[in-house]
């Protein structure tokens, strides 16, 4: 075998190692790779884990005393949304405690049809588009920004009008939204 076709065949013999080394490399990759999606998958379907109710701050403990008695009946998911609703509260203003708690009467002297109406229209909004969901929360400051005669008015022009005339206004508000 000459000089020349022995280098050729150690060259050929390398190339084909490093493709075969890739190749390995890639499968390990890609192996790896999908080992941690199915993980992350697996984490993500989980609810949070549960906390202790004697292990929370003694602030949040205070307030999610009424919640304490069945605390480890709830899921983790439940846990987390309470602690982050008491965290929101003492980060708030005495004024705008005082506002969630009048808001808070008032939800409760409501009907359950009427609290059944609003808690679908909370989930409609949720749905909504961030932009479309904005656009809403400025039309809805808009009307409320109006004087209590001027809201009267407006609702009752509306009530007034047709189901085919109320129809033509939520297609046209409806054609306005991107």
């Amino acid at each position: 075998m000459s000089m020349t076709s022995q280098v050729f065949s150690i060259a050929l013999h390398s190339t084909a190692s490093v493709t075969a080394v890739t190749r390995r490399l890639s499968v390990r990759t890609l192996t790896r790779a999908l080992l941690l999606l199915v993980i992350f998958a697996v984490l993500a379907s989980r609810p949070l884990l549960a906390h202790e109710f004697t292990d929370l701050p003694a602030a949040t403990q205070q307030i999610l005393g009424a919640v304490a008695e069945r605390w480890d009946s709830l899921d983790g998911s439940q846990q987390q949304q309470l602690i982050e609703g008491a965290n929101r509260w003492q980060a708030m203003t005495s004024e705008q405690r005082q506002q969630v708690q009048q808001r808070f009467q008032r939800w409760q002297t409501l009907p359950e049809n009427q609290r059944q109406q609003l808690r679908e229209k909370m989930n409609s909004l949720k749905a909504m588009e961030p932009d479309q969901r904005q656009r809403t929360r400025d039309a809805w400051r808009t009307f409320q920004s109006l004087s209590p005669e001027q809201r009267q008015s407006l609702r009752q022009r509306y009530q007034q009008l047709s189901n085919g005339q109320r129809d033509q206004i939520r297609e046209r508000l409806h054609e306005r939204r991107p």
